[in-house]
């Protein structure tokens, strides 16, 4: 017989497939977060449960089901889920890795875009039907080559900035900024401080 599974939220198909073909698989089939009650309700009939996002299991969650054989979480940190009352009644729990530099840095490459060609300014002037082709001098926006980017920290997503910096510039102006080391780590084209007072892209 195979095991019970219960999925708080939906998940792509692939990933679905692969636990059908090792589970008897329940889903939660709303773009909503589960409700306390439906999430008990659900957990006494399971074996594991599989949980996303910021679904909050506690020891009263845990003891609707004494024989929770398991949790899988989809988080890179468990910070909704009470760690202390698993071990404590010896159930095992997995996360993730942190798995979403990549992810961020895009975003971050999209608001620098967004913000310097002023997108979402220019799209709500452009809805509301103000746009005619004759406003030369409406959008002028600031060109991101030979500008100075600014980062503070320069852990993995500082790391994976500067190397999307490239699509970005033809010439890598920055000064970068540790806070632990709390002083500038490189530096070109400005001193740090110029960063905060000249009008260029800062990556915190």
């Amino acid at each position: 017989m195979k095991p019970r599974v219960f999925v708080v939220q939906p998940i792509p198909e692939e990933g679905l497939r692969m636990l059908q073909a090792a589970a008897e698989v329940d889903v939660f089939q709303a773009e909503r977060m589960i409700s306390r009650d439906e999430l008990i309700a659900r957990v006494k009939r399971c074996d594991y449960l599989y949980t996303l996002g910021d679904t909050p299991i506690d020891a009263e969650v845990l003891d609707a089901n004494p024989n929770l054989k398991g949790i899988a979480a989809m988080t890179m940190i468990p910070n909704v889920i009470d760690v202390a009352a698993m071990t404590k009644r010896k159930i095992p729990l997995t996360n993730i890795p942190h798995i979403i530099t990549k992810t961020t840095c895009d975003l971050t490459v999209a608001i620098i875009l967004g913000l310097a060609c002023r997108l979402v300014e220019a799209d709500r002037f452009t809805r509301e039907g103000r746009f005619h082709q004759e406003q030369s001098m409406t959008f002028l926006w600031h060109s991101l080559p030979g500008k100075i980017a600014g980062f503070i920290g320069l852990g993995g997503i500082g790391r994976r900035n500067r190397h999307n910096r490239a699509i970005l510039a033809k010439r890598r102006n920055e000064a970068l900024y540790n806070p632990v080391q709390r002083s500038p780590v490189r530096c070109e084209a400005c001193e740090f401080v110029a960063i905060l007072l000249a009008k260029h892209p800062l990556r915190v």
